[in-house]
């Protein structure tokens, strides 16, 4: 047998073979841009980035004042390749890469809206078509009026879905006189404002900005959308994820993540119940199925041990990890011990600072392990280690040993650079 890249240790209990593995890191690299990005999509089959920018200026807005634009970039040098500006008050919203049903080209899809009143309680908006040419430029081969602005899109099926002045529509894609344009094919009306949609098979999964989470059921024979599920519960939902049928990841406006679960009450009506909550600190803009790791996967399809990744307001990129049932009671005891052996500067409660607070009433957080906390394991000395394996301070002794826990955190550990 051959072994390459590997080192061969012998000692007197046998052959020990093992290899080195490879430190990954995660490498940054700053790509200047003209005016502020606010959205980002990639599509495959032109290797460009969709850029959607806003700008800022200090002085008064005016109907020439370019108030936001959508470029292209070059998905290896970066350089932008052609760019599109909107005035006249128009801001670009949202931009995703799309193919349609009985349409083998992939487009971009641009979202705008503007206020038509001083008070902003009226908006008009447009969902324009983009094809990158063979030049790599853009060109708009279609441009749909919408009354009201439009808030969220998604590709969904070969369709497209739209959120629109609380309004969910689903477009298709179809020939009119020879010329291929959008038809909104069925509608239905959302509890307020919708900013983060996903979708799975054919349920679509609404973040609401009033009302939580919606689940809607989309029948293709007779395009109709039906109300499956709904979270009866007031929060703000700025984003969501499906993990599958009946398990949803959402973040809310005050910086707590939480899981609702789609089940039957006792009436056998169809309800969406909490079954994990917990406070990370930070606004949450996007959900992507993905890894930080070498290995790439299609972030549209959810892979058979998923693992989420989100993006704040702040800066900060976090990783979601579906844990098995003994492992997740391992490190759910684990994180107990080392709150209560592990003093925080300043004396600081870890499971206060996790707790989920709304409206002067606190919860405490339920199904969810601190990473950063079970990672700093590794940093602790000898001593602490042990004192968290046996429970020290009034924890539970662990049915682990110090060195089967420390390759437990190095697993996890692995998942991200």
């Amino acid at each position: 047998l051959s072994f390459p890249d590997a080192v061969a240790l012998a000692t007197k209990d046998g052959l020990i073979i093992g290899q080195m593995e490879e430190i990954q890191k995660l490498h940054i690299t700053k790509i200047p841009t003209k005016d502020t990005p606010r959205r980002i999509a990639y599509q495959e089959a032109s290797r460009t980035f969709g850029l959607v920018t806003e700008r800022v200026v200090s002085e008064p807005y005016t109907r020439s004042t370019t108030t936001g634009g959508f470029e292209i970039l070059d998905d290896q040098s970066f350089n932008v390749l052609d760019r599109v500006y909107f005035q006249q008050f128009e801001r670009p919203t949202a931009a995703i890469s799309i193919t349609f049903e009985n349409d083998h080209n992939e487009y971009y899809v641009l979202a705008t809206g503007k206020e038509t009143d001083e008070y902003e309680n009226n908006s008009i908006g447009r969902i324009c078509i983009f094809q990158v040419t063979f030049e790599r430029k853009l060109k708009l081969v279609h441009q749909f009026q919408t009354e009201g602005m439009v808030d969220s899109i998604r590709s969904f099926n070969g369709k497209l879905i739209a959120s629109i002045h609380g309004m969910l529509h689903v477009f298709k894609w179809e020939s009119t006189f020879g010329k291929n344009g959008l038809t909104s094919s069925c509608s239905k009306r959302l509890p307020s404002i919708a900013e983060s949609i996903s979708t799975y098979n054919e349920l679509i999964i609404i973040g609401d900005l009033a009302y939580s989470v919606v689940v809607l059921s989309y029948d293709p024979k007779t395009d109709t959308l039906t109300e499956v599920a709904a979270h009866e519960k007031l929060k703000e939902v700025v984003a969501i994820e499906a993990s599958d049928d009946n398990l949803y990841v959402a973040a809310e406006r005050e910086g707590h993540l939480f899981v609702v679960e789609r089940c039957q009450d006792e009436s056998d009506e169809p309800v969406l119940e909490t079954v994990s909550v917990w406070h990370l600190g930070d606004f949450v803009r996007r959900f992507r199925y993905g890894s930080l790791s070498m290995n790439h996967g299609d972030p549209d399809k959810n892979p058979e041990a998923p693992t989420l990744i989100f993006a704040t307001a702040n800066g900060s990129i976090g990783l979601i990890a579906d844990l098995s049932a003994e492992r997740f009671k391992l490190l759910d005891q684990m994180q107990y011990n080392m709150s209560r052996t592990i003093k925080s500067i300043g004396n600081l409660s870890h499971i206060d600072w996790r707790s989920v607070s709304i409206m002067n009433r606190k919860d405490d957080a339920v199904n969810f392990i601190d990473g950063d906390l079970i990672e700093s394991f590794l940093d602790l000395t000898p001593q602490q280690m042990q004192n968290v394996v046996d429970g020290v301070g009034g924890g539970r002794k662990l049915d682990k040993s110090v060195e089967d826990i420390c390759k437990v955190v190095e697993e996890l550990m692995s998942l991200h650079p």
